[in-house]
């Protein structure tokens, strides 16, 4: 009985999938737990600095909503962390990383809806903080990522 062992190299370069299958998994866990531990916490951080966290009134309708959302960010976290883990077609990868980077550009652009600068805060760092540099960076760093792989970068 001989047994075979798949020599084949991995069709995406390492280093999206490091990013893709290991770290962004983490960050949306992260994100996934503040949301249902620490909702008033997760929201005071994407609203315009400062924001006091006891002002945040969680009611049952704002729960639900956090809740709904997290389940999407697990959905997500499913996309990036189990299923891309388990194909090399890139066929699938492609299709994925295009749905994440629709979700980055609504994403970015919900964060901009709650300041007076409105999109132009997107590309005013000036304007952020330390905390809005950290979050709006992550944002960034992932668009400009999935948009490498979408362009061939690295293959």
């Amino acid at each position: 009985m001989s047994t075979s062992i798949s020599t084949s190299r991995h069709p995406v370069p390492i280093v999206y999938r490091i990013f893709f299958n290991y770290i962004e998994p983490v960050l949306l866990l992260s994100a996934i737990y503040s949301m249902n531990v620490t909702p008033a916490s997760f929201v005071a951080s994407q609203l315009p600095s400062p924001t006091d966290v006891d002002s945040i009134n969680i009611t049952p309708a704002f729960q639900l909503i956090m809740t709904q959302m997290s389940s999407l960010y697990f959905f997500f976290f499913f996309i990036v962390g189990i299923m891309l883990n388990q194909t090399q077609d890139m066929k699938v990868w492609t299709t994925a990383i295009w749905g994440m980077l629709f979700v980055d550009v609504g994403h970015v652009y919900a964060l901009s809806v709650p300041r007076p600068e409105g999109v132009e805060y997107c590309w005013r760092l000036d304007l952020w903080n330390g905390e809005d540099a950290v979050m709006w960076g992550i944002n960034y760093f992932y668009f400009m990522l999935r948009a490498g792989f979408l362009m061939g970068v690295g293959f």
